[in-house]
Formats: C-alpha cells, sequence, structure tokens
C-alpha cells in the first residue's frame, strides 16, 4: 500500500515543483509583466532596484555583477563571493 501510495504522490509532487521552477525563471528573466500586460509589477521592481543604487547600498557584485544588495549584506546573492 505505501509503495503504491508513494508512485501516485511524487509525480505529483515533481509536477508542482517543475511548475514553480518554471515560475521563478520566468519572474527572474523580466518575463513576468510582459505576458501579463500589465507591467506594474516591472515597473515597481525597476523602481525598486533605482532606489536601492542611489541610497547607498552596494549596487553590484564586483564578481558577477548582480545587484543590487541590501545594506547589510556580506556575501552576494547570485554567486556567493564577498562584497
Amino acid at each position: 500500500g505505501t509503495i503504491l501510495a508513494g508512485v501516485a504522490i511524487i509525480p505529483a509532487q515533481a509536477a508542482s515543483l517543475a511548475e514553480a521552477y518554471l515560475d521563478y525563471q520566468k519572474e527572474r528573466s523580466g518575463l513576468g509583466g510582459v505576458i501579463g500586460g500589465g507591467g506594474g509589477k516591472e515597473k515597481q521592481q525597476q523602481q525598486t532596484i533605482a532606489r536601492a543604487e542611489t541610497e547607498g547600498g552596494e549596487a553590484k557584485c564586483g564578481s558577477c555583477g548582480a545587484g543590487p544588495h541590501r545594506k547589510d549584506a556580506v556575501f552576494c546573492w547570485s554567486c556567493g563571493e564577498v562584497l
């Protein structure tokens, strides 16, 4: 009985994980606002990034160029290098 339950549950969990990963990649690449057509979320993200750059926070990583980072960040959120 337990094996049959695992056979039924694991594919459903794998499909959910794959869907979440694709949504994450879509948001990270900036396509989230383009598909919906609204663009409000994308504009808000751009304003947040601009604000972080002007408030003296570490804007970009010296190794990979990712940014912005929190003011109290010690490591890059993308590559893990010390800022």
